[in-house]
This record gives structure tokens, C-alpha cells and sequence, in this order.
């Protein structure tokens, strides 16, 4: 299939396309083709390609569309995650197959799971708290909940009293029972809040 290669031009002004190394490309070529792996199937594109000399094609149209650089779109992408996760490669990979086809091979969903883990570390380092000052406040919210143990995991004294009532219920106890068989670990959490923002929960 022939091409067309022309220099862009709109009433006289010579176009162009800058790419991402901000060099400006002004001769566009028509036809030009790339494979998508998707959830339904294998697709062909054709766009146009802004070129220059000794640097690579830009093509607009695949920012336009949100197309990824690889062969594999965003949702072959997610979905490859999302069943790896669930088990092994090769389950993820029959998994995929069974419902899009062979759009995927066993290397390229391991490729893709730690792409997409890639900025796992920045996430969590952006969730740790910076030192707090004089104007932040540190509020605590603390609460518990009654778990009925196991009788061989009570203390001494507890499994006792436990031995001398009779219960209810075989899992939990009853409203108004003596919670002699109970243990109500602590649960809490810190929020620093500044003045300005005030106290979550207000």
C-alpha cells in the first residue's frame, strides 16, 4: 500500500506536531499501522506518522485515544492484574483466553503486573506523615469489641467463672449474660489534623 508523505501546510503556514523530545516535526505520512491487543480481540489501527529527520515518529493520534505504548490496551492491562492476582501466571493467562482469545502471552502478563505495581513504593512513602508541629493536633479514636475466646485460651480465674454459667448461645453471649468468656482487644487509629482543617469526624 502506497503512502502519502507531503509536508503539512494550512494556507501557506507550515504545520507541525512537536513530540515528547519537543522537536518539531512538519511532514506527515499517511498509513501507518500498529496492532492493539484488547478484551475483544486483536485490532489493527492506521494513523497518520509526523516525522523528522533523526528522531522518531510522533503520532497524535494514539495520545489522543489514550493508547498505551505497548501492544496490550489499558483494558487487557487491567484485566491481566486483575487475574493474576487471583492465582499464577499460567491460570491468569488461561483465564484471559478463555474469555478474549489468545491476545496474551504468559511473559507479557508478568510484564504487565509489574508495570502496573510500579509506583506502589511512592504511594505508601506518600502516606507517611511528615513530623507534626505545635499547630497540629493528635487525636486518638479508640474503641473495642468483645471476641468469645476459646475455653482453653481463658485465664485461670476467667475460665473459672466461665465453668460455673451455663450459656445461652453456643457462639456468642446473651444480652445480659456475665461476659466471663470475653476478651475486648483495643482497636485505634492517630489522626494528626491542624487547626484550620479541623477533627475528621466533625
Amino acid at each position: 500500500m502506497h503512502s502519502a508523505r507531503h509536508d503539512a501546510r494550512h494556507d501557506g503556514v507550515a504545520l507541525g506536531v512537536a513530540g515528547a523530545d519537543g522537536v518539531l516535526r512538519r511532514r506527515v505520512e499517511m498509513g501507518h499501522h500498529r496492532l492493539l491487543a484488547t478484551v475483544v480481540g486483536t485490532v489493527s489501527l492506521t494513523r497518520c506518522a509526523w516525522r523528522a529527520l533523526n528522531v522518531r515518529n510522533a503520532y497524535p493520534a494514539d495520545a489522543a485515544l489514550s493508547l498505551r505504548a505497548g501492544r496490550h490496551s489499558h483494558g487487557l492491562a487491567k484485566l491481566a492484574v486483575a487475574e493474576a492476582v487471583h492465582g499464577s501466571f499460567d491460570a491468569a493467562k488461561a483465564a484471559i483466553e478463555a474469555r478474549c482469545g489468545p491476545v496474551i502471552g504468559k511473559r507479557q502478563i508478568e510484564q504487565l503486573v509489574v508495570a502496573a505495581a510500579r509506583d506502589v513504593e511512592a504511594f505508601y512513602g506518600h502516606k507517611i506523615p511528615a513530623p507534626a508541629s505545635a499547630e497540629v493536633l493528635l487525636v486518638l479514636s479508640v474503641d473495642g469489641k468483645g471476641i468469645v475466646m476459646r475455653p482453653e485460651a481463658l485465664r485461670p480465674a476467667t475460665a473459672k467463672a466461665a465453668a460455673r454459667r451455663r450459656s445461652v448461645f453456643r457462639t456468642r453471649t446473651a444480652s445480659g449474660e456475665a461476659s466471663t468468656c470475653r476478651i475486648i482487644p483495643p482497636t485505634d487509629r492517630v489522626c494528626p489534623r491542624t487547626a484550620e482543617r479541623g477533627v475528621e469526624g466533625n
